[in-house]
């Protein structure tokens, strides 16, 4: 809710930086407080190598909710996906989460991003 008002009020007076923020609100911390059934429909979209890319050494809630949050064949994709990574470029995990990042930041702007109830 603080997040919509805020946007809100930054676009009545420049749509052009509220379309900005609005990309910007969703970063890779928030991933554990996005709703379930949100985070599955961003996640669906996903291929597996970018999925493994972006959980290259993540553990803990984030990669937690994002296992979650994807089927078993899919989990197994992934798996065998970070079995094959070496060592990549910080630019391409970064790119792969950045991508995960504006998926979600689109189902944000078209109002279909939920987070679960504090």
């Amino acid at each position: 809710a603080q997040r919509d008002s805020l946007i809100k009020s930054v676009g009545e007076s420049d749509a052009e930086t509220a379309q900005a923020v609005q990309r910007l609100m969703i970063i890779w911390e928030d991933i554990p407080i996005i709703a379930d059934r949100s985070l599955q429909e961003a996640m669906r979209g996903v291929d597996a190598r970018k999925m493994a890319l972006a959980l290259f050494e993540v553990a803990g809630p984030i990669a937690d909710r994002i296992r979650a949050s994807i089927s078993e064949r899919a989990n197994a994709r992934v798996d065998e996906e970070l079995s094959l990574l070496k060592s990549p470029a910080p630019e391409d995990v970064q790119g792969a989460r950045d991508e995960i990042l504006q998926v979600l930041a689109d189902m944000n702007s078209r109002g279909e991003l939920n987070f679960q109830e504090a």
